[in-house]
């Protein structure tokens, strides 16, 4: 059975986690349907990949929604995907911070940025 992919070219869609696992998978698939993706970063020096690939790349922090909003102007939509995720024992407080705090935060981007769409993928 061939897969029919949605023509996506001229979309702006805002990534954030672009650069773990599941972020790079949907990167690669918005670059595959002609979208360009703007891969939403806490870490620049893990970019180098997506530079490559023709990627755009923002700085933002999950707990800066000025910062958050900055990086997601223009987007059409945002694809909520950061979140800490680790086999590692962390305080329960940084999960908090990070996949509840984060998310709200990126709502609140999004209502500041007036990114009317969105997708949030969680781990909880």
């Amino acid at each position: 059975m061939q897969e029919t992919l949605r023509d996506m070219t001229g979309m702006n869609v805002a990534v954030t986690g672009a650069t773990g696992l599941l972020g790079g998978y949907l990167v690669r698939a918005l670059l595959q349907r002609g979208a360009h993706p703007i891969a939403v970063v806490r870490d620049t020096s893990l970019v180098s990949p997506l530079v490559n690939a023709g990627v755009e790349v923002r700085h933002a922090e999950l707990d800066d929604v000025e910062a958050l909003a900055k990086a997601f102007v223009g987007a059409d939509c945002v694809i909520g995907n950061a979140a800490l995720v680790s086999l590692r024992p962390h305080p329960f407080s940084r999960y908090l911070a990070a996949n509840v705090d984060g998310t709200i935060h990126v709502i609140e981007a999004m209502r500041a940025a007036q990114v009317s769409r969105g997708i949030h993928i969680s781990t909880v």
